[in-house]
């Protein structure tokens, strides 16, 4: 959560070993956590206590939004309160976004890969493609958590933001959570999976640069179905990665594989 205020937003990781958490004191609050042969220490106070900031924080963020709703066209704000008191979504976008979102949003990418800010919160960041090939951002927001009800939360408001206007197509990194969002909130529009997250979970899952090149060369190539097909097999089998759970589960995913010159495509046909 964001910060205390006055009443008044599942990508592939790399495998790890197993590891075993020692139960956690109430003195202290940290858990010890042992795995590939080090001790580490997730101190889940400090994370809190970073979260609780003094009430100024979250206050002034309210009070800087007001403002801009105030003197700024078509700006647009919504955020929610936690029980105890703290923000934990916001989301916002100024007039200047949601001109754009109106010309080039026919294909949105929906991405929380960014990082997270100073409170442990992550950044959401709605983005597309302009005439110029530039990269126009439509939205953002900040949440406490990445579970379902949040994206839906989220989806909904950037949905009321754009005046109901929801894309032919979202790309996202792949999270579950999001993907589930989606379908609620963008039941008609078309879901695919950006290239360039899923060749940096390649390297991450696989950690074999062959393979990445191979993968890359399917991915963003223009085969027939059956050249794609040949071309895949033959990298799984160069690579000996038949029966590798990740390389399966991608591959359940092709229809939705989206190549990243698609986007480019895709904008200059509803341009032209």
């Amino acid at each position: 959560m964001i910060g205390a205020m006055h009443e008044g937003h599942d990508a592939s990781v790399e495998e790890e070993a197993p590891v075993t958490v020692d139960a956690t004191t109430e003195a202290d609050n940290v858990t010890y956590i042992r795995g590939k042969g080090d001790i580490g220490v997730v101190d889940f106070t400090k994370i809190r206590n970073e979260r609780m900031v003094k009430e100024g924080n979250s206050s002034n963020a309210i009070v800087f939004l007001s403002d801009m709703e105030s003197t700024e066209p078509g700006f647009f704000w919504k955020y929610t309160v936690s029980e105890d008191g703290r923000i934990d979504k916001l989301f916002w976008c100024d007039g200047i976004c949601r001109y754009d979102y109106q010309i080039f949003g026919d294909v949105l990418a929906f991405d929380a890969t960014y990082g997270k800010n100073k409170y442990n919160c992550p950044l959401i960041v709605f983005s597309g493609v302009n005439h110029h090939n530039n990269t126009v951002v439509f939205a953002s927001a900040i949440v406490s958590d990445e579970s379902i009800d949040t994206y839906v939360w989220v989806l909904e408001n950037f949905l009321e933001a754009m005046g109901g206007k929801a894309p032919a197509s979202v790309i996202t990194d792949g999270d579950k959570s999001m993907r589930s969002a989606i379908r609620r909130v963008f039941p008609q529009s078309h879901h695919s999976l950006c290239a360039w997250h899923l060749i940096r979970n390649a390297r991450t899952n696989i950690g074999d640069d062959r393979f990445t090149e191979l993968f890359r060369r399917c991915m963003l190539s223009d085969y027939e179905i059956d050249r794609f097909e040949s071309k895949w097999h033959s990298a799984l089998d160069e690579c000996g990665l038949f029966g590798n759970t990740w390389v399966d589960e991608l591959y359940e995913k092709k229809e939705r594989l989206n190549k990243q010159q698609a986007l480019v495509v895709k904008m200059v046909d509803i341009l032209s």
